[in-house]
């Protein structure tokens, strides 16, 4: 009994430091990296011009739809799966939701 108490604190401590690496993500952060990685494809400033997906469009109910399809590749986009850590996927969502139009 007391092992499987264990191991949900450990399940429980796990997932409080996942929130806390998303919300320590800054938009600027997520920024820079879409400067770097993305913006070649989605547009300067998340102005999509028009040959790509519009991230601008994602809902805050769609990071796990975000995050499957950056890790992935998706259509022509590569899969930036070993390139990407996870708070610097965490901070491009946070810059993306800052800037989205929903």
């Amino acid at each position: 009994m007391r092992h499987r108490a264990s191991g949900v604190c450990l399940a429980a401590l796990a997932a409080v430091f996942a929130n806390l690496s998303a919300m320590a993500a800054t938009p600027e952060e997520g920024q820079a990296l879409y400067n770097e990685n993305c913006a070649s494809c989605h547009g300067e400033g998340l102005r999509n011009p028009g040959s790509s997906f519009d991230l601008k469009q994602l809902k805050p109910s769609e990071k796990d739809r975000f995050i499957r399809s950056v890790l992935a590749g998706k259509n022509q986009m590569p899969p930036w799966k070993g390139v990407l850590s996870g708070s610097e996927l965490d901070a491009l969502w946070v810059y993306i939701q800052e800037n989205a139009e929903n």
